[in-house]
């Protein structure tokens, strides 16, 4: 059962951060697809913080079990993975959005 919410966490912390990216974007202005880009990022790390405390409080038995290095990581990089979700998300959005409306 920690597994299945481990991954539910997980898989939730990947799609939110390009969730918030596209719902509700037009991506006509640059500055405000830059913002929102930079938000979702920042929520994206925020989420991957907290998924690390979450995953290290489930799969262990002792609250002296949870190790500072895997928190210190994930604060420190918890930035990277929702940076590639967000360009994708803005690469795919540009590919497609300027086939169908056009320049």
């Amino acid at each position: 059962m920690e597994s299945f919410a481990i991954n539910a966490v997980w898989l939730s912390i990947l799609a939110l951060p390009s969730l918030l990216f596209v719902v509700a974007n037009d991506f006509k202005s640059n500055v405000h697809t830059s913002i929102r880009a930079l938000l979702a990022v920042c929520c994206g790390w925020a989420l991957w913080v907290a998924y690390a405390y979450v995953a290290q409080t489930i799969s262990s038995r002792l609250p002296e079990q949870i190790h500072g290095a895997a928190l210190a990581f994930s604060a420190v990089f918890g930035w990277v993975i929702p940076t590639a979700t967000v360009a994708a998300a803005w690469l795919a959005a540009r590919v497609f959005y300027c086939r169908r409306v056009g320049p």
